[in-house]
């Protein structure tokens, strides 16, 4: 019998400390939980793009989460954040900031100014992660006339060919042969490029430089001089536009509501199209995009501000789930390595929803990536630029 209690008291014993010590380590990963949710793990943000959207997808939170990351990204227009001056401007509630996100390489030299207290902000902390470029959207009854008027070259539009008719006031029945002319619904209006119009957006002034550069005989803009060359025939090609001010989607449901009567051909980035074209359950098969015979890449800029942000950073460079994600809003992975490996889910859903009018081969993707992208001018001549013509339109 004591033998018995004896065995009974030393499992008791055992029983009690095991559960001692569940008790402590269960507390301490509480503690230990709570300590990452309070400090460290909490980043916040400043992100200037379409971007906070996948910042806020459930699918991209939880992918986060299992690596202990929780964002808090308030969401700014890039031209908002490129006037700020001082970092604690833009900074959280907590007066922390530990990443931002903006478009445009050329805008690098203007978020290199903005004074971060006594520290001196570092170029080798700004990465370019994603890119998308801009593409035009047109209808399957425009092509034949882009083509007959050799517009459209191996399967690339030539924006100096058409920004040259532009230019030149001419109307779409001027290029439109035999009696088409007579039965197409937008044959007596101007030939031009449509654009989003909201003022001060990336959109736009990429739109004013691309003109800016064909109508400067395809040269980048580097002094006053060549913004007085060009700034007439800009300010009057605006003036043709038709288009209202509408957030990125909204302009395609105008795109798609008008139809070619009032937007044979627009200007958008392909990311757009494409997030577009995934939310939409029923597709019209007679819009297709074409590429440009020279365009530009707009480039997601990821600028670390510590050792969290850093850590975020290639989180978002190297995992899968996130790379898969970020490709559900049309963006691309800027990389050198694997492209087509790292791009596949939104390169497969181009090619499978044939959303170009033109096959594009991975050789001629590749290439193009490397040599078809326009330089742009340094950040103050483009606000030159801008500047020059805004209050025209």
């Amino acid at each position: 019998m004591k033998r018995k209690h004896f065995v009974l008291i030393i499992l008791l014993i055992l029983l009690l400390e095991f559960s001692i010590a569940y008790f402590l380590e269960n507390e301490k990963k509480k503690q230990f939980e709570n300590f990452h949710l309070k400090t460290n793990f909490i980043l916040y943000a400043a992100i200037a793009n379409e971007l906070d959207v996948f910042f806020t997808n459930d699918k991209t939170k939880e992918v986060l989460r299992k690596k202990d990351i929780f964002v808090k990204g308030d969401k700014w227009s890039n031209n908002s954040l490129l006037e700020v001056n001082e970092l604690h401007e833009i900074s959280s509630e907590e007066n922390r900031l530990d990443f931002i996100i903006f478009n445009g390489e050329q805008n690098i030299e203007k978020m290199l100014k903005m004074k971060d207290g006594v520290n001196k902000k570092n170029k080798k902390n700004f990465y370019n992660i994603y890119d998308t470029e801009y593409v035009i959207a047109t209808w399957e009854n425009v092509i034949p006339i882009l083509e007959y008027n050799h517009l459209i070259e191996n399967g690339y539009l030539d924006l100096n060919k058409l920004i040259k008719l532009i230019k030149e006031k001419k109307r779409w029945r001027d290029i439109i042969s035999g009696n088409d002319s007579l039965i197409l619904s937008f044959a007596n209006n101007y030939i031009n490029l449509e654009v989003n119009n909201i003022k001060n957006s990336n959109d736009v002034k990429n739109y004013n430089y691309l003109l800016a550069y064909h109508l400067n005989d395809e040269t980048i803009l580097t002094s006053q001089e060549d913004i007085e060359f060009v700034k007439n025939d800009i300010n009057d090609i605006n003036m043709r536009r038709t288009i209202r001010e509408n957030t990125s989607l909204g302009i395609l449901d105008e795109f798609f509501l008008f139809e070619e009567t009032k937007f044979p051909l627009l200007l958008l980035k392909e990311s757009d199209f494409i997030r577009y074209h995934k939310l939409q359950k029923t597709h019209n098969e007679k819009v297709k995009l074409i590429k440009l015979k020279s365009t530009i890449l707009n480039k997601v800029y990821f600028e670390s501000l510590n050792s969290e942000g850093i850590r975020l950073y290639i989180l978002l460079r190297n995992n899968k789930d996130l790379n898969s994600i970020i490709q559900d809003y049309g963006y691309r992975i800027n990389t050198d390595k694997e492209y087509y490996l790292q791009n596949k889910n939104l390169l497969d859903y181009i090619d499978n929803n044939k959303i170009y009018h033109y096959e594009y081969s991975l050789e001629k993707e590749l290439i193009e990536r490397r040599f078809n992208y326009i330089e742009l001018s340094d950040f103050y001549t483009m606000e030159l630029l801008y500047n020059s013509i805004e209050m025209k339109y």
